[in-house]
């Protein structure tokens, strides 16, 4: 999990939002900066990890693994592995077979700029590489550590993280319970947000099992927070803002807090669900965490709530 001193010392420091955000780039490019025979496959690869993007998960992984006292290295190889999975499911979310949306991070989707197929392997390919990063020997944190982490950030993404929040999506409707729509989008989103912020503390000197659980809480409640902020925020800023097709839920028919509960309801749910993230996390006192709720997008959505 470590880089050679050259790069290191060219990394922007970790202090503050911008800067992690030029440090996340730097990595994933060096990661990237690899010779393959697949030349298009590499090229697909490239052109949806590398387009700009917020790394939001990867802000709450140097967030919380700083205040624990993690490792950096360890935190950079979080992180990146982090990056390559989120980017690895919206590959595949935005495939017609899928949500079928043709733009993404402000650019084409990987299958509209290549094709179907090389989307398809470009995304299992950024999978592949998110845990051949986290699996390579490392002196920072223990084995039984990074054992863990593997095992949470795969339980995150499969049969019950992600995938099956995906699976549960597609046969959603905009009828469905708000219990189901829970289960949709903590299984979708949250959980790998959760095992983001998990693993940052499970990679610190500061670990114990019994402040585990609420760091858990926090991770589930600011994932739900996120996705019903990102249901509002699909409903009122433009493609451009978005850097994808707005309304995009709508069109295809999906389950969302506002669908279900309409804006005022859904706005309700962002605010208890934040409620509950500030009283597990709140006793640690990590007021850098405020920057990272902000790049949410939250004061837009909570603003225009109040204008309205």
């Amino acid at each position: 999990m470590k880089h050679n001193n050259i790069i290191q010392s060219l990394l922007p420091a970790i202090d503050g939002i911008p800067n992690i955000q030029k440090r996340v780039l730097l990595l994933l490019k060096q990661r990237l900066d690899i010779h393959n025979p697949a030349v298009k496959l590499h090229q697909a690869l490239c052109h949806s990890a590398l387009a700009p993007a917020k790394y939001i998960r990867s802000c709450w992984i140097y967030t919380i693994g700083q205040h624990f006292n993690a490792p950096i290295a360890t935190l950079d190889t979080l992180a990146v592995a982090a990056e390559c999975i989120h980017t690895f499911s919206l590959i595949h979310d935005d495939l017609p077979a899928m949500d079928d949306d043709d733009m993404r991070r402000g650019r084409s989707s990987c299958h509209v700029a290549f094709d179907e197929a090389t989307a398809i392997l470009a995304g299992d390919s950024l999978q592949s590489l998110a845990f051949s990063m986290l699996s390579e020997k490392q002196t920072e944190i223990h084995l039984e550590k990074q054992i863990q982490i593997i095992h949470t950030f795969a339980q995150s993404i499969g049969l019950f993280g992600m995938a099956a929040g995906q699976s549960l999506d597609m046969q959603g409707s905009d009828s469905c319970s708000i219990q189901e729509l829970e289960k949709i989008h903590l299984y979708k989103t949250a959980k790998l947000i959760q095992a983001c912020i998990e693993c940052a503390f499970i990679a610190s000197e500061q670990y114990s099992i019994s402040t585990l659980e609420s760091i858990q809480n926090y991770g589930k409640h600011i994932g739900l927070a996120f996705q019903i902020n990102d249901d509002l925020l699909d409903i009122s800023l433009s493609d451009g803002q978005l850097g994808k097709p707005s309304n995009s839920d709508i069109k295809n028919q999906k389950a969302t807090y506002p669908a279900i509960l309409g804006y005022n309801g859904a706005i309700d749910q962002l605010e208890s669900h934040l409620l509950l993230a500030q009283e597990a996390i709140g006793p640690f006192n990590i007021p850098s965490l405020d920057a990272v709720h902000q790049l949410m997008g939250l004061s837009h959505t909570l603003e225009r709530h109040i204008k309205n």
